[in-house]
């Protein structure tokens, strides 16, 4: 690839994934494993591990019972709290399903 841009050819996201990790031989199996817990979703920020009593008061009590690990952006003034919901697990099998055949 001698240019700057590369044109998808696939038209569905999946597809698209499947293109990019082909073409510039990225692992996405082994990306899919902790994807979700690098980069904030709303701002694309970094995210940062933080303790269940950092979120005391700013996540839902049910949370802060539930799950012991939370991210949170180190982005001002996003800020957003992520956890491992039962939405980030099946946006992760999401995508380790798009992974799967990586063939396009």
């Amino acid at each position: 690839m001698n240019g700057l841009v590369y044109l998808l050819r696939g038209t569905a996201a999946d597809e698209q994934l499947r293109e990019v990790c082909v073409v510039f031989g990225i692992d996405g199996r082994r990306r899919a494993d902790f994807a979700m817990d690098r980069r904030c979703c709303v701002c694309n920020g970094l995210l940062m591990t933080i303790g269940r009593e950092a979120v005391r008061g700013r996540v839902p009590t049910r949370a802060v019972e539930s799950y012991d690990a939370f991210f949170t952006c180190e982005r001002d003034p996003c800020k957003t709290i992520f956890w491992h919901s039962s939405s980030y697990l099946e946006g992760k099998h999401e995508i380790q399903r798009s992974l799967e055949d990586l063939c396009f």
